[in-house]
């Protein structure tokens, strides 16, 4: 008679916390299904579509102020700290972890697919996906003295949906070309705006200005009367030819944009085929800009636009 002795069983492994995790942050809940836990993954899965209605609905414009977006950057960061903790303590104390019917390659990978194909599709303009707060970085001076290089402010990109673009609003602009420029309306559709020894003129009268203090040895500013309030600008080169322009009447949905460096700006002054922005149309605004959260001058951190 023969005896067979059957194999040892393979030993119980430990569920992997790095899997884990790499799973949760790139694919919702995978990361719970690989460690066996369906409720958890169900409530990370609740918690990451309900981030995204709000930062894609953006209940009307809040998470665009300093206090809503410091408040969804503060309950994004304890949620992600929450769930790294509960994944690393959840597989330390995996021994004899028994797989069960979603323990398979193919389920963790297709909410991954899903979740990276919907960022992709984000990026598509016409589809319309867009988040209701984004975040830019100023790259030049156009702006300055109230957005800087290095400054990163935030913008509601619902604005114009929700309401008109309105007099003094730092805009963020679709150029022809693709590119996105930063500049402040300074015209509304109907009127003729043209410069005259840096001074803006509305239809033949010039903007109420008075003096601002200006750095020892920096540029001269000036105060500008904008809409409901006062707006800083800058005058590097007082002999610059944008200082003094012919009027422009700006036709129906179109608006008349300058940078508050009024000096070293690439705005409406120029035409889109001199490369700058000429009169642009309400369709080419993408969003208001709101205040700034990040800066080299920690003085500047949410001051607002």
């Amino acid at each position: 008679m023969t005896h067979t002795t059957a194999a040892p069983a393979a030993p119980p492994r430990r569920r992997s916390a790095i899997v884990a995790l790499l799973l949760s942050l790139f694919g919702m809940g995978a990361g719970y299904l690989y460690l066996g836990r369906p409720k958890r993954a169900l409530a990370l899965i609740g918690w990451t579509l309900a981030s995204i209605a709000v930062g894609f609905h953006g209940l009307g414009g809040w998470l665009a102020s300093p206090l809503g977006f410091a408040t969804y950057l503060m309950l994004a960061f304890a949620v992600l700290l929450a769930m790294v903790i509960d994944t690393i303590f959840l597989a330390r104390r995996s021994h004899g972890f028994v797989p069960r019917w979603f323990n398979r390659v193919a389920i963790y990978v297709l909410p991954v697919i899903v979740w990276i194909g919907f960022s992709f599709l984000t990026q598509i303009p016409a589809l319309g996906l867009q988040r209701t707060a984004k975040t830019f970085i100023v790259p030049s001076g156009s702006m300055e003295p109230n957005l800087v290089p290095g400054d990163r402010f935030v913008a509601d990109m619902n604005a114009y949906r929700r309401g008109t673009p309105r007099l003094g609003d730092v805009a963020i602009v679709r150029h022809a070309s693709g590119n996105v420029f930063i500049a402040r309306i300074i015209g509304l559709p109907g009127e003729r705006i043209a410069l005259k020894d840096g001074i803006v003129h509305v239809d033949g009268r010039p903007v109420e200005t008075r003096a601002a203090q200006a750095a020892p040895g920096g540029p001269q500013r000036t105060e500008e009367r904008l809409g409901d309030g006062w707006r800083a600008m800058q005058h590097s080169h007082p002999g610059s030819r944008f200082r003094t322009t012919p009027g422009v009447l700006l036709a129906p949905g179109h608006y008349f944009l300058m940078g508050d460096n009024r000096d070293n700006s690439v705005d409406s002054r120029m035409s889109v085929d001199q490369g700058g922005l000429g009169p642009v149309p309400a369709d080419a605004l993408l969003g208001r800009g709101s205040f700034i959260y990040l800066s080299p001058d920690v003085a500047r951190i949410g001051t607002r636009l």
